[in-house]
Parts: C-alpha cells; sequence; structure tokens
C-alpha cells in the first residue's frame, strides 16, 4: 500500500511513517488510466511545490523538524476551522510544548482511536486515557506523525505562530474559540460554553 511507503517517495521527509500530512489537498485532473503511484506523486509533489516560502527554515528556527512542523500544521487544522484563529491555535500548542504541557489535542485521540479500529463517533472521557502514540492526553510532545493532510493556512500557522502567551483554548459555540492563558479564565470559557449549549437546546425544544 502507497500509503504505508513513504520512504519510496523523493518529497517525503525520511522520518515519515506514512504519507499522511504529505498529499496536499486540492483539486486533480486525473484519468482512469493513471497509475495509483503517479497520482500520489502528483499530490506529494503539489505539496512541496506549495509549502509556505523557507518552511524549513522556520521550522528548524522554533526547533521542529519538517515533518514535526507538518505533524504542527495538521493538529492545528483539525481544530479550527477559522483561518484567522490558526496562528493562535499554534501559538497554544507551541506555549504548551514549552511549557512541557501535554498538548490535549481531542482530534489525536480520535486518530489514536481510528487506527485502532476503535473510533464510535463520539469521545469518551475514557478514551482520553488510551495508551497511543497519537493520543496527546498520554503522550507527552507532538505524536509521531500527521492526523490529516493540512492545508497552506495551517501550515503557515504552523511556522509563524502568533506571539501570544494562550496555553488553552475551547469552542465557543458559534464556530470560533476563546482562548485563555490560564487555567482559571479556560474553565470560565468552558462554563460559558456549557451554558450557551444549554440555552441553545432550550430554543430548540
Amino acid at each position: 500500500m502507497l500509503f504505508r511507503q513513504p520512504r519510496t517517495f523523493d518529497d517525503v521527509p525520511k522520518d515519515a511513517q506514512t504519507l499522511e500530512g504529505f498529499l496536499f489537498p486540492e483539486t486533480y485532473n486525473v484519468t482512469r488510466s493513471m497509475p495509483a503511484r503517479e497520482v500520489v506523486s502528483i499530490l506529494v509533489h503539489q505539496l512541496r511545490k506549495r509549502l509556505p516560502r523557507d518552511f524549513e527554515r522556520k521550522a528548524a528556527k522554533l526547533g521542529m523538524s519538517e515533518l514535526q512542523a507538518v505533524t504542527l500544521a495538521s493538529l492545528v487544522e483539525k481544530e479550527t476551522a477559522i483561518e484567522s484563529e490558526r496562528p493562535l491555535v499554534s501559538a497554544v500548542f507551541r506555549n504548551r510544548l514549552q511549557k512541557g504541557m501535554l498538548l490535549q489535542c481531542d482530534p489525536t485521540t480520535i486518530y489514536a482511536l481510528k487506527r485502532i479500529g476503535a473510533w464510535k463517533g463520539t469521545l469518551t472521557r475514557s478514551e482520553l486515557a488510551l495508551d497511543e502514540p497519537y493520543n496527546t492526553y498520554v503522550s507527552p510532545g507532538l505524536p509521531p506523525g500527521p492526523i490529516c493532510n493540512p492545508g497552506l493556512s495551517s501550515l503557515k500557522a504552523a511556522v509563524e505562530p502568533a506571539a501570544v502567551p494562550y496555553v488553552y483554548f475551547v469552542a465557543a459555540g458559534d464556530g470560533t474559540h476563546r482562548f485563555a492563558t490560564n487555567y482559571e479564565e479556560q474553565q470560565k470559557n468552558v462554563a460559558d460554553y456549557v451554558k450557551a449549549r444549554r440555552e441553545a437546546s432550550k430554543e430548540g425544544s
């Protein structure tokens, strides 16, 4: 399976375990007669072509390899669909890494569950304790590799995080997120989110 043979493609970092993260998400024109390897090569080459300027240099300046930077970008991609929030989310993960905090990124736990065929569609508290390398509620640092194929804005955010002190964020209920610099602020934001969900549920009943 080509997906598990990253070393056979020149444009993929040698330490990548799979092609996850290195297939650039875009619309492509392909034909039925094109071999699978040719199609995959096109996607891989497109990522290399579209990487933000000086991506590797900026990643190295932040103490990350290219694989680690793409991995961080994949977490950012999964955590928010709001382009303006991506540098903020990137900063939260960077700040947590620098402080030695667990990343506690829900999408990584979901990815871990999917890897072992145990994802049921909802994330439970007990599953957050899953002993799996991709579960950042248990495993310190970044996961071993990307958890999706990040887009351009997430790749850029990974190597250009916002200069903010945030170490927490939570959904606001409207598609955006609220950010916090300490646990007390985070708890207040969580409480506001729970309250908003309850009020929305009452209005819909």
